[in-house]
């Protein structure tokens, strides 16, 4: 999702971890439930806090995953 500049789809998230969207469903409705992201609309979702997204993304580069 931090690769995204706003929110993701579902299915598009589940296909970059390389697993179904049943299984990824799961994830989603955990992440939501910790407050770590939100649902946007029908098979959309988001972080839930605006710097998060920056947070990820720095800490890829600097694990050389960029």
């Amino acid at each position: 999702m931090a690769t995204d500049d706003g929110e993701s789809r579902l299915s598009e998230a589940a296909g970059r971890l390389d697993v179904d969207v049943g299984y990824a469903g799961v994830y989603r409705q955990r992440l939501i439930r910790a407050g770590m992201i939100v649902s946007t609309g029908r098979g959309r979702i988001d972080l839930a806090h605006h710097a998060a997204r920056d947070w990820i993304r720095a800490r890829a580069q600097a694990d050389g995953h960029q």
